[in-house]
């Protein structure tokens, strides 16, 4: 059999305290621990575009270099004298001296025709074309200059210069995370190339002078970069940041190091920013795997002349110190936030005693009401909200001792009016009985002495008198009989809104309508409702003829309306008029037998107990409003099922 554990109130309030706090504090945990690594990462985003950007430049100051080497020595006197066929040997020693000069891996004078007058490294390339170069045929046909990163092929490499092919070759190394490929080694190169046009003093192109240098191998770029981004800067051993350029997919000159501390040129960049850079042509800025380590990255793409993409430039920052900086600042907002909540609880704790001390006070005196004692009142000695709960458990208490009162004096009045009901229906019934007989005999044998009596007989008035008076009070006996007896209605579906309009239409043609304007305003959603038709019928009419009658001689307006309540389960129709209205003492009586206001003969103070009688059998209300002078409204509550109460409120 299974226990129930049992809290006592004062830990469940620190409970709920906890919970309220341990919520709050996780939340709140959780959320300044998104916004540092949130405002960390933005700030490592950040200073990688930075420096993106700072490397960017290293990069085209290298190609200035290279295209600054070409616009000078275009101009040079040996160099016209060249291609004009004269003194080859000094411009061959000048072109050599400014290749070495200028840290170029190729220098190559071409004529007009695209054949090479003279290349430095190689004397024997005199005569070749080299029109197809692309950067050589844009500049002898436009006559400008022509710079931008071109892709060289082994042959290309090796016409220019044999020692260009050793540094271009490069084996892959098998590198984690990167895309799988077939292809083992790479023999052609990335080059950074510019051709300037050598004009004669008229302004006429001579030719052109190529100058090239292969990026394969060569890490002054990414040293430069180095330096000025990161310095000599580490983190537990290794270099805080990085530059590479790759060559298609493949590291060609980098300062990252492998597990032997050699530059990891021939690993590859990951698949997933192969994807976004190489595939896409987009800028990749984020965390990536970089060799063997993470970092914080950003990835360009470097594109030819025709706008391919030919390479991508790369800086990274080492991942690790701003992840160990984030796990600091988060374990000292952790710490800071849980100390929080170690002391609120506490605090809880002690809050939760000093809060249960007058609620304790309240349980012992609602125990005491639910005894019956209702002099019992709790001591108010606070000014705050415990004290204001105090005391309205007082108020309550002395509000319930009035309504106990009030329900006592209202039930024994509730008796005593029924017991007189009682009386009055069962001394109805017997005078009705009585009476009905002898009622009878008097109304046949007055018709048959007006049968036998001629029309000038001048007891024939006598006699039409006594048969309407004999009528009426055989009226009264017939409504004493329907007050007493009470039967139980005959209950079927029926349409509230076409009865009212039927009983309208039937008594609307009274002489007594002719001044009264009828207003109908019946809800169309209303739905049917069990009922006994004739007896709510008779309740229409009671309240109908009662209303007509108040605006008798003076003209006014009937409304009746209905509505639907309650989504459809009880129905009201009220019916008010601009009569002459109901004072306040009479007002209070309508609904006891025999009472009335009309004047003698005009009515039996009946219709409405009687009407009252069949509206409470159905489960429903009748109410009244009435001013002097106004006119008066009564309102009728019916249940959509006859066993059902509609007594509650309506809206």
């Amino acid at each position: 059999m299974t226990e129930t554990v049992t809290l006592s109130l004062r830990t469940k309030l620190f409970l709920s305290f906890g919970m309220a706090i341990g919520i709050t504090g996780a939340m709140a945990a959780g959320m300044g621990l998104h916004f540092i690594s949130g405002r960390i990462f933005a700030e490592m985003q950040g200073k990688a575009m930075r420096d993106m950007n700072s490397a960017r430049e290293v990069y085209n100051r290298a190609m200035d270099d290279v295209r600054n080497a070409v616009r000078l020595s275009s101009d040079r006197f040996f160099v016209k004298e060249a291609l004009l066929g004269r003194n080859h040997a000094s411009a061959g020693r000048q072109l050599d001296k400014i290749k070495q000069g200028e840290s170029l891996d190729m220098l190559a004078l071409v004529g007009r025709s695209g054949k090479v007058v003279y290349c430095a490294g190689n004397a024997g390339l005199r005569g070749r074309s080299l029109f197809e170069n692309p950067l050589i045929r844009k500049a002898l046909n436009s006559g400008n200059e022509a710079f931008a990163n071109l892709i060289l092929s082994q042959g290309d490499l090796a016409a220019f210069d044999q020692a260009l092919l050793a540094r271009a070759h490069i084996r892959f190394v098998p590198t984690k995370m990167a895309k799988a490929t077939e292809k083992t080694e790479e023999t052609s190169g990335l080059v950074l190339a510019a051709a300037g046009p050598v004009l004669d003093d008229s302004g006429g192109l001579l030719g052109v002078l190529f100058a090239g240098r292969l990026l394969n191998r060569n890490n002054d770029i990414v040293d430069k970069a180095k330096k000025i981004l990161y310095g000599d800067s580490q983190y537990k051993g290794r270099s805080a940041g990085s530059v590479t350029l790759f060559q298609g997919d493949l590291r060609i000159a980098t300062t990252v190091l492998d597990e032997r501390g050699e530059r990891a040129i021939g690993t590859r960049i990951s698949q997933e920013v192969a994807d976004t850079v190489l595939g896409q042509g987009r800028t990749y800025i984020g965390r990536a795997f970089v060799v063997n380590d993470w970092y914080l990255t950003a990835y360009e793409p470097i594109r030819d002349a025709l706008g391919g993409i030919v390479g991508i430039l790369y800086v990274g920052i080492l991942e690790r110190p701003y992840a160990d900086l984030r796990k600091e600042v988060c374990t000292a907002f952790l710490g800071i936030v849980l100390l929080g909540i170690i002391l609120v609880s506490a605090l809880s704790y002690v809050l939760s005693g000093v809060i249960l001390g007058p609620v304790a006070k309240l349980t012992a005196g609602a125990v005491q009401l639910g005894k019956g004692d209702l002099s019992y009142r709790v001591e108010v000695d606070r000014r705050d909200e415990l004290g204001e709960l105090a005391r309205t458990f007082n108020l309550m208490a002395d509000s319930i001792h009035e309504r106990d009162e009030q329900i006592r004096r209202q039930a024994q009045e509730t008796i005593k009016e029924t017991e007189r009901l009682a009386t009055i229906g069962r001394l109805a019934a017997g005078v009705a009985h009585e009476i009905n007989t002898p009622l009878g005999g008097i109304l046949v044998y007055t018709h048959l002495l007006l049968e036998d009596t001629p029309a000038g007989d001048p007891r024939r008035e006598n006699l039409e008198k006594v048969a309407r008076e004999t009528e009426r009070v055989r009226d009264i006996v017939k409504g004493l009989l329907e007050f007493a007896r009470q039967t139980e209605p005959r209950i079927e579906d029926a349409d509230l809104n076409e009865l009212a309009a039927k009983t309208l239409d039937f008594i609307g043609r009274q002489i007594l309508f002719d001044d009264i304007r009828v207003v109908k305003e019946f809800d169309p959603a209303l739905p049917l409702l069990s009922m006994d038709r004739d007896r709510i019928r008779q309740v229409l009419l009671n309240v109908i003829m009662n209303a007509a009658e108040a605006m008798e001689g003076r003209g006014g307006t009937l409304k009746v309306s209905t509505r639907s309540l309650d989504g459809g389960s009880r129905a009201e129709i009220s019916v008010s008029d601009t009569g002459c209205g109901i004072s306040p003492e009479n007002l209070q009586r309508v609904f006891e037998p025999f009472f009335t206001t009309k004047d003698v003969g005009r009515g039996t103070g009946l219709g409405l107990a009687i009407s009252y009688g069949i509206v409470k059998k159905h489960g429903g209300t009748i109410g009244l409003k009435s001013e002097p002078g106004k006119g008066t409204d009564v309102t009728i509550l019916l249940p959509r099922d006859a066993g059902a109460r509609a007594d509650a409120p309506a809206d």
